[in-house]
């Protein structure tokens, strides 16, 4: 019997054993700071990053804290889900509202749901230059079956150069028999490999398994496991990703979800609400600027043009002509898989177009009003 490897191998295990007890031990102590914190009336976004930051140095330590904090101190807004449920009859897997998941509302009213706990997580970790992303998905439940009529959201940090899996709404707690809402604190989701993750949670976008070898739709919801399975180096995926501007990355997300899961018709109606909204802002602003001209222009009325008006005049119309300019270029070439939302987007830019053509109609006539002698002018 080779005693020497025997010998290796239970060190190894020994030291392994110790290793993890003393991550928990760590982890505990970090918690119950947190806990102890969290007692303290009105706290604020500010003063629980000063908190955390003052407290704890290394970016691990941190993200426990602001994982632990949320999971503490933000309830699960079960009400919220069950309007989600009613919703789902118009067949759309869906996540919630920004409206009612943006951080400083959670924040506010100490109450989410899975969307409203990531966008907090994330919010946290940006505010000490770590690196988090919302990550949506399917999941299973005690039975092995798939949540299929809503999506759910998780975290996904990076810490050094490796990324790191986490649950915090899983880590909050439980709906029980009576679908009530039970609080309770659990870590089982901090940090959990990508293997065990995988077990009940997979990501539309197949670079958040964090694996070599992801496992396809079709294999997570029949339990399967694949015979032969293609290499996707994650790695250099997320790495390429993370070079665009964050609002580009909304696009780049919702297109590679629904290339995934192109039955879910929500990836395809929030990406021509991306962009319908993101042209009809530039163009709002626009109008909101020219109205700041038209006030000033009928000031004017029956009162003579002097150089110093015209000059304002010009002055007042460049914030709309640049505004619905924006607006005109970011819109060529896209196209919307939903036909009324095209329809609708082609008039706004008409509309847009007609008005850019009449400020550009007015620009050059106070132009040539300039070039005039100033007895000419009225």
């Amino acid at each position: 019997m080779n005693y020497a490897r025997l010998l290796a191998f239970f060190t190894f295990i020994y030291s392994n054993f110790f290793s993890q007890v003393s991550r928990v031990e760590h982890y505990n102590k970090i918690d119950n700071k947190i806990f102890a914190f969290s007692k303290k009336q009105n706290t604020n976004f500010d003063s629980i990053v000063s908190f955390v930051n003052e407290k704890f140095t290394s970016d691990d330590d941190k993200i426990r804290a602001f994982y632990t904090w949320i999971a503490l101190n933000i309830s699960y807004d079960q009400e919220l889900l069950e309007t989600y449920k009613i919703n789902t009859q118009l067949n759309l897997r869906f996540l919630s509202s920004m409206r009612t998941q943006h951080p400083d509302t959670v924040l506010k009213y100490r109450k989410g749901v899975c969307e409203g706990f990531s966008l907090l997580m994330n919010k946290f970790c940006e505010s000490s230059s770590i690196i988090s992303k919302m990550v949506v998905g399917y999941t299973k439940n005690g039975s092995d079956e798939v949540t299929q009529n809503m999506l759910h959201a998780w975290n996904t940090i990076k810490l050094d150069t490796t990324w790191y899996i986490l649950d915090i709404t899983w880590s909050n707690g439980y709906v029980n028999y009576k679908n009530q809402y039970i609080k309770k604190f659990s870590d089982h989701y901090f940090f959990t490999s990508p293997d065990e993750f995988l077990k009940d949670h997979l990501p539309l976008d197949p670079m958040w398994q964090l694996q070599y070898y992801p496992t396809t739709k079709a294999e997570f919801f029949e339990s399967k496991i694949a015979e032969h399975k293609l290499f996707f180096n994650y790695k250099d995926s997320i790495s390429n990703y993370l070079k665009f501007s964050k609002d580009t990355l909304e696009f780049i997300d919702l297109m590679h979800n629904y290339r995934f899961d192109p039955e879910n018709s929500f990836h395809a109606l929030g990406y021509d609400q991306l962009i319908y909204n993101k042209v009809a802002s530039l163009l709002n602003v626009a109008a909101a600027y020219y109205e700041d001209y038209r006030s000033y222009a009928k000031k004017l009325e029956h009162k003579p043009m002097t150089d110093k008006n015209i000059k304002l005049c010009l002055k007042l119309l460049e914030d709309p002509k640049n505004y619905l300019e924006k607006g005109l270029n970011y819109s060529q070439k896209k196209v919307f898989f939903n036909k009324n939302i095209q329809a609708d987007f082609d008039e706004m830019l008409k509309i847009a177009d007609n008005n850019h053509k009449e400020i550009i109609k007015m620009i050059n006539f106070y132009k040539k009003c300039l070039k005039k002698p100033s007895g000419n002018k009225k």
